[in-house]
């Protein structure tokens, strides 16, 4: 019988980490894929099939599936964190 398949779950797991290592360390923001339509959120910059953050954005863009998180906001097909200090 063939093992389930858990790809997935591990690039989710992973997505979460990152994310959350990304605003818990004050970094730069990470590129994030375009959404259906093409558009990138405020404060990035539209790549080939990327969104990319750019000079100075200080907030983390995730593809928005249903509502947004709270205390995030709605930016097109995406969900921006709040704003990090500097």
């Amino acid at each position: 019988m063939p093992k389930r398949d858990e790809t997935g779950r591990g690039a989710l797991r992973v997505a979460g980490a990152v994310l959350a290592a990304t605003i818990a360390g004050g970094q730069v923001p990470l590129a994030v894929p375009k959404a259906a339509g093409g558009q990138c959120p405020s404060g990035y910059t539209s790549g080939a099939h990327y969104c990319a953050p750019m000079p100075g954005t200080r907030r983390d863009a995730i593809r928005k599936v249903g509502s947004c998180p709270p205390n995030w906001t709605a930016s097109g097909g995406y969900c921006l964190s709040p704003v990090r200090p500097r």
